[in-house]
């Protein structure tokens, strides 16, 4: 593994107490503790750490957490080209790509009309 890959470790959310990560006004909050948007314009690959203990990631979440990256990238490509997922498990990818899918839709639905 690359040592130098900046990563961003969810244990600093669940600190081995909470198992599921929930909420899209939480997700905003740790999109600020983490600095996403100085993450977004880093040109190297970010890694996002898996805690032991968590459970479920829900797309609410992914949302606020990821919203504005999704946005910024413009394609669940580009964002999975930028944020690594490596040794996730299926289901919670799955969540997460429920919740870009859900952040790029909400934002263009409402103009495409």
């Amino acid at each position: 593994m690359d040592q130098t890959m900046t990563r961003v470790d969810l244990e600093n959310l669940t600190r081995g107490e909470v198992a599921v990560l929930l909420g899209y006004e939480y997700g905003q909050r740790a999109r600020g503790y983490f600095k996403l948007d100085v993450l977004d314009n880093d040109n190297e690959p970010v890694e996002l750490v898996l805690p032991p203990d968590l459970d479920t990631i829900a797309p609410s979440f992914v949302q606020g957490f990821f919203g504005e990256s999704a946005l910024k990238f413009g394609n669940k490509e580009r964002f999975y080209k930028h944020y690594l997922f490596r040794g996730w498990p299926e289901d919670m990818l799955l969540q997460i790509d429920t919740g870009l899918s859900r952040a790029l839709m909400d934002r263009t639905s409402a103009v495409s009309h």
